[in-house]
């Protein structure tokens, strides 16, 4: 075929592919047919394999450009995806990368593989942060639809209302995660939960293994199951699908009225389960960007903090975050000279995650500081030394009185060891400084920009919890801010006293748990009654029959079935189908059938004992959709079960007890 006359596509590509090889660039007209072809596909195909060409001779800019525009030729085909993705990532490409872990994302999403999905999207979600450790987060409705679309067919619907209270089902995030603020809330309303009026049971989508193999998931564990409460982990079902599909189940069991979510987006895993569909509401607690916090799916929202709540796409409301405050006695803990530091020396810290200390000017102004104060040094807690390469620059000649101390348990006994607090600014900590005061150690931070955008880059809420003016500077007045630092570093007396006040202030205004957790469940029980509660029932998707094949299952799945049998209420009408199998010596099915027969008739109008053969194909044809629990292994009844899907199309929704 012929592009131009005298451009021979056939032999393009093989002519600039040897003369790459010879490490000549290759003529244009070379290139021309290479690339002319009239397919598409086709095209982005010989882009590939010239690409790989310009890879092996060097030419990586060029190969990546090439391969961008294969992956759009291609319709983001999962052929070049991988390639475009390392070429992305390798050179810091950050819109580029998110594009390729989206495309993946949906693409799984549509073929229904679930764990795929919700991967690719994880790692669209912290592109920034995997490759430029920065706290940027955004919608995308592609996103979200696409996640709505994997979990409808799933749908499980919920039972009607219960008395006894408001059934609250927390679902966590973090439950392994290293001193976890989030986790740390989560103990907060087990302890302080009004048991009079709420009814509460803890979910946390990890697999149970990977939780009690953790010293933070397995003491979180224990601590709230003490306080009394139930606690539901993910199966170790090798299938991470599976693993949230058997979580949903179990939420669905405990018939909440609110699903509780302490990170909706943080993690997409929440964000899956709550469109399955499980509550009549929704709440999100909105400890930071909405975009990690506030799916416009819930319908109601708690912020901690002013900012999120005025981006949040869902109805929102105030809360100020409390905890038990700590207290350290002096004299305990690691001292100054543990970390080669004078005690003498008038000394300044800070403490978050290592994103926090990031900003240029951030360490700009730690060394003006350095450079005008010749004794005084400074602690950085939380990141490691390798964290701060490319700001550490900007700390040359005042490097050797700057320690950097990575995260511990005990962060708040160094803390204690300076005489104040910078906040991490511009991205602004909240419960490390509360925590700071309530140690007596003044907080100094700088004035937020609520006309922006919410985002964790820039973002400093501490002048909402700090008590009064001398605490804050205005928004980027960092002269100012230095001015600050070293007065207070000059007159460590005044200090002391403003470390008092500090700790008197937010002893009085953050240090009551039991008072945030009944201003919450006030938010939630007027949710109830002034919000809508979405429909009890998904819709088409709903399984209307349910078959039991017991050949595959042993006591623990069939007791996995009873309890799932037991969740039904009578408003949700299922027909049970029972496949007898002659082959196994302990009657399941029989057991299974006593159950069924002893619960409501409303909830179970008709069951059905059927021998696997041709009688279960016929008695399969009636119901609509059909839910195995589980497929046997290969026999007839998996064959009638497969036969009929080929032959109707009937949706299939299969459930591994």
């Amino acid at each position: 075929m012929k592009v131009i006359p005298e451009i021979d596509v056939s032999q393009g590509l093989t002519s600039a592919l040897t003369a790459l090889k010879a490490g000549a660039q290759p003529h244009w007209r070379d290139l021309v047919g290479a690339l002319g072809e009239e397919v598409p596909l086709d095209r982005a195909l010989a882009m590939m394999k010239l690409a790989a060409g310009l890879l092996d001779a060097g030419h990586r800019e060029a190969a990546r450009n090439l391969v961008h525009r294969a992956w759009v030729l291609s319709g983001h085909h999962s052929s070049v995806s991988p390639l475009h993705l390392a070429l992305s990532r390798e050179s810091g490409d950050v819109t580029a990368t998110r594009e390729t872990y989206k495309r993946l994302g949906i693409q799984a999403a549509s073929q229904g593989e679930i764990a795929q999905a919700l991967k690719h999207f994880q790692a669209w979600q912290y592109t920034d942060m995997d490759l430029h450790q920065q706290d940027r987060y955004v919608f995308d409705d592609d996103v979200l639809q696409a996640i709505r679309n994997l979990a409808r067919p799933h749908e499980m619907g919920f039972s009607a209302r219960k008395g006894g209270g408001l059934r609250v089902a927390h679902l966590l995030f973090g439950a392994t995660h290293f001193n976890s603020v989030i986790m740390r809330l989560a103990r907060e309303f087990a302890r302080h939960h009004d048991r009079t009026r709420f009814q509460a049971a803890f979910f946390i989508p990890e697999a149970e293994a990977d939780v009690n193999a953790s010293i933070q998931g397995s003491g979180h564990v224990e601590f709230l199951q003490a306080a009394g409460w139930a606690v539901t982990c993910a199966s170790n079902h090798p299938d991470e699908g599976e693993r949230l599909l058997g979580l949903g189940r179990a939420i669905r069991a405990f018939a909440p009225d609110i699903l509780l979510l302490h990170a909706a987006l943080a993690d997409f895993r929440p964000m899956f389960l709550m469109n399955l569909n499980l509550a009549p509401w929704r709440v999100g607690l909105v400890s930071g960007p909405p975009p990690q916090f506030a799916p416009p799916d819930m319908d109601w929202g708690i912020a901690w903090t002013w900012h999120p709540l005025m981006d949040a796409p869902v109805p929102c409301t105030q809360v100020d975050l409390e905890f038990d405050l700590p207290e350290i006695p002096s004299g305990t803990g690691p001292q100054r000279e543990c970390f080669d530091i004078p005690d003498s020396a008038p000394l300044f810290a800070a403490a978050g995650r290592p994103p926090k200390f990031a900003d240029p000017r951030y360490w700009n102004l730690v060394a003006q500081v350095l450079s005008a104060a010749p004794e005084a040094y400074f602690l950085a807690i939380g990141p490691q030394r390798e964290d701060l390469v490319s700001v550490w620059q900007f700390a040359e000649g005042v490097a050797d009185r700057i320690r950097v101390v990575p995260w511990r348990e005990d962060y708040l006994a160094v803390l204690r060891l300076a005489d104040l607090v910078i906040d991490t600014l511009p991205s602004g900590g909240g419960v490390a400084l509360t925590d700071a005061m309530s140690l007596g150690l003044p907080v100094f931070s700088m004035a937020n920009d609520y006309l922006q955008d919410m985002n964790q880059v820039e973002w400093t809420p501490a002048a909402e919890f700090l008590p009064g003016p001398e605490f804050v500077v205005d928004l980027g007045e960092w002269t100012s801010f230095r001015d600050r630092i070293l007065a207070g570093l000059a007159d460590r007396g005044a200090l002391r006293a403003l470390g008092c006040s500090s700790r008197e202030h937010i002893l009085a205004t953050r240090g009551r748990p039991a008072r945030m957790v009944a201003r919450c469940e006030a938010v939630l029980a007027r949710v109830v009654e002034t919000v809508a509660p979405r429909q009890p029932h998904p819709g088409p998707s709903r399984p209307e029959g349910f078959l039991f094949a017991p050949r595959s299952a042993g006591e623990a799945e069939l007791r996995q079935l009873i309890d799932y049998l037991l969740s039904f209420a009578p408003e949700d009408p299922v027909r049970l189908v029972l496949v007898e199998t002659p082959d196994v010596g302990i009657p399941w099915t029989d057991v299974v059938l006593e159950l069924a027969r002893s619960l409501s008739l409303e909830t179970f109008p008709e069951v059905v004992v059927v021998e696997s053969g041709s009688e279960l194909s016929d008695t399969l044809a009636e119901c609509r959709l059909i839910h195995p629990l589980p497929l046997p292994e290969e026999g007839p009844s998996t064959w009638a079960i497969r036969r009929l899907q080929a032959r109707s199309g009937r949706q299939s929704a299969e459930a591994n007890y």
